[in-house]
C-alpha cells in the first residue's frame, strides 16, 4: 500500500493441518478463494455496528465510521491525506457494493465490533485531519456530489460527539487502536 502497487507475488500452499486468515472485507470476495471448497470455508463478517443516532434522530452510517478509520490509517501509514482518502471514497464504497456487501449474508457469523465510544475516539484522532468545510465545498464545485455530501455528513456528526480526552487512557489492546496507533498487536497493514 504504501508504494500504491504490488511490489512482488509470492505463491504458497496449505498444508492439510494450516489455516488461511484473511483479514479484510475482500476475504468475503467469492472470486479471492474460489480454488477453496465451501465445505472448508468458515466466513466471518467483522463490522462496526453501533446503532447510534445523530442530533438529527437519524442513524449514523456504518460506512462514515468506517471512512474516518480509512482516513486514519491512510494519512497514518500510506501518506495520503484525509481529502484524498474522501475524494476516492465513492471508488471504494462501489466495489463493496458490488464484490462485498452481497455476500455478507453468506457468511458463517457476524460480529459487531463496535465500541461504544469508538466515534469520540475517532474524533480525537481524525479531527486533527478531516478536510474542512472549504475543502469540503470544493468537492461540490467540482461535481463530485458523493464525496461532497458524505463529507459534510461526517463533519456534522463529528461536530455534534465529544472528542475522548485522553488517547493513552485507552488500552493498547484495544480494537481502535489498529486504526489509531498504539496497538500493543503486530499490524502488517500498518507497517
Amino acid at each position: 500500500f504504501k508504494l500504491g502497487k504490488r511490489d512482488k507475488y509470492i505463491p504458497f500452499n496449505v498444508k492439510e493441518d494450516e489455516v488461511i486468515l484473511i483479514d479484510c472485507l475482500h476475504g468475503l470476495y467469492r472470486k479471492l478463494t474460489s480454488s477453496v471448497p465451501n465445505r472448508n470455508k468458515f466466513k466471518i463478517y467483522i463490522e462496526s455496528m453501533n446503532l447510534l443516532r445523530n442530533t438529527n434522530g437519524e442513524f449514523t452510517k456504518w460506512a462514515d465510521v468506517r471512512l474516518l478509520k480509512r482516513m486514519i490509517r491512510d494519512s497514518q501509514h500510506r501518506g495520503y491525506p484525509a481529502e484524498t482518502t474522501l475524494a476516492h471514497w465513492p471508488y471504494v464504497r462501489k466495489g463493496e457494493l458490488k464484490h462485498i456487501i452481497p455476500y455478507i449474508f453468506s457468511t458463517d457469523a457476524v460480529v459487531n465490533s463496535g465500541l461504544p465510544y469508538e466515534l469520540s475516539i475517532l474524533k480525537a484522532t481524525a479531527g486533527k485531519i478531516f478536510p474542512s468545510r472549504r475543502v469540503i465545498e470544493r468537492l461540490r464545485e467540482e461535481g463530485r456530489l458523493d464525496p461532497y455530501i458524505r463529507g459534510i455528513r461526517v463533519a456534522s456528526l463529528m461536530e455534534t460527539v465529544a472528542e475522548f480526552p485522553d488517547l493513552s487512557l485507552l488500552p493498547s489492546t484495544s480494537p481502535i487502536r489498529e486504526f489509531i496507533g498504539g496497538s500493543s498487536y503486530e499490524i502488517p497493514h500498518n507497517e
